[in-house]
């Protein structure tokens, strides 16, 4: 979201016109109105931003300690496809993670980004992966927090980023309400806006007392 600046499809000056949506589509084990399915396989694709170009997200989860269908053979043959061993292969695929693809190569993380693997990796070994560069590190959650509440700068995912951020993410639980239909998302309106029913669950009917 901070790297490939995704947040910027939020902000708008009021002379400017509005962007091309955010699609995402769903492929799930069943539509469950009450949880989670047991597998999904989530696309979300977003428009460029600027001069950086479209690109698109997909979201692999099943139960553990496996991904939905197919998803894991996918993902070890792109891992090799840049270089990796097998030993890489069982590394690089735990329960949790990400995958970013590039023109130059592939980065894989751990679930919360604390390890970094670049490849090819003869192609990155001289690159420093045990910290940010562009960013301070970040003492943590909690931390961050205490310290804008005792008047220091703000936290890292503060509301200005958290905000989009989960809008971004929740359309993915409401596309698997609607499994195998594409919905187009208008940030700036935050509505759905191909899909009347999809964008009523973006809400809930709060009960009368209970409205901010």
């Amino acid at each position: 979201m901070m790297a490939l600046d995704i947040k910027q499809l939020w902000d708008r000056e009021p002379a400017e016109p509005a962007r091309r949506p955010i699609r995402v589509e769903a492929e799930c084990s069943e539509v469950n109105r009450l949880s989670y399915p047991r597998w999904e396989r989530i696309r979300w694709s977003v428009p460029a931003r600027g001069p950086a170009p479209p690109l698109q997200f997909t979201w692999h989860h099943g139960h553990p300690p496996d991904y939905a269908p197919g998803s894991r053979e996918m993902l070890a043959g792109l891992l090799r496809e840049h270089g990796a061993s097998d030993l890489d292969v069982e590394r690089l695929l735990p329960m949790a993670g990400a995958i970013l693809v590039g023109r130059e190569g592939l980065l894989a993380t751990n679930s919360h980004n604390t390890g970094v693997t670049l490849l090819p990796k003869e192609k990155f070994e001289a690159v420093d992966t045990r910290g940010p560069v562009a960013i301070a590190r970040s003492p943590g959650h909690p931390q961050e927090w205490i310290h804008a509440c005792r008047g220091g700068p703000l936290p890292l995912t503060n509301f200005e980023y958290a905000g989009p951020q989960h809008d971004f993410l929740n359309l993915g639980d409401v596309a698997t309400q609607f499994a195998g239909e594409a919905l187009e998302y208008d940030p700036l309106a935050g509505r759905i806006v191909n899909h009347p029913e999809a964008d009523a669950a973006l809400h809930y009917e709060y009960r009368p007392g209970w409205i901010l």
